[in-house]
């Protein structure tokens, strides 16, 4: 397990740069496993399914989308601590983060639940604003969860689909416009 967490520091001074993905398939128990497979898995078809409107061989751009969203939401982590020798993370919710965000940027105002809430819906791009104002406030603690890497991993999924089709954000802003226009008629 210790050689595939994320150390900054030995990815800058060892060029173990293996780091960069391998800390993505090492978590710290079954609860952190679970749940970031979960929100993957409630996610991650809509996501693919929309790649296939944009590319040939989408499932080749999907997995290199996962590959540089691993890498994207570490990057925050690696450039504050490639000098510290203690830090070190692991665990795929910075991917995870990247796939939530595209999925919200793709269908905004799709209905959600949080676990803690069932039977209440609220609009994704809702969710989306409060997990990061969450993630924001997090950072500041010294929890040892990875704050930056969720934030990261989301502003990433965030800017994905800017890449495939800038007109998607047109899309984005008319649709939780249209719903404040529902909501308030």
């Amino acid at each position: 397990k210790e050689t595939m967490l994320f150390v900054p520091y030995r990815v800058n001074k060892n060029n173990e740069h293996w780091r960069w993905l391998s800390h993505v398939f090492v978590h710290a128990n079954w609860s952190h496993l679970l749940i970031n497979m979960w929100v993957f898995y409630t996610f991650v078809g809509h996501v693919e399914n929309s790649f296939q409107s944009y590319f040939d061989h989408y499932h080749i751009i999907f997995v290199l989308f996962l590959i540089v969203a691993a890498v994207a939401s570490s990057a925050m982590d690696f450039s504050k601590n490639k000098e510290n020798t203690a830090y070190a993370s692991l665990g795929a919710s910075g991917v995870v983060a990247s796939v939530l965000f595209v999925y919200i940027v793709l269908f905004p105002t799709s209905p959600l639940q949080f676990i803690f809430l069932p039977g209440v819906d609220i609009p994704a791009f809702v969710i989306g604003v409060l997990y990061l104002l969450y993630e924001y406030k997090m950072r500041q603690k010294q929890d040892g969860i990875a704050h930056d890497a969720h934030i990261f991993g989301a502003i990433f999924g965030i800017l994905t689909p800017l890449v495939l089709d800038p007109n998607l954000y047109v899309r984005f802003v008319s649709s939780i416009g249209f719903w404040i226009q529902n909501i308030f008629s």
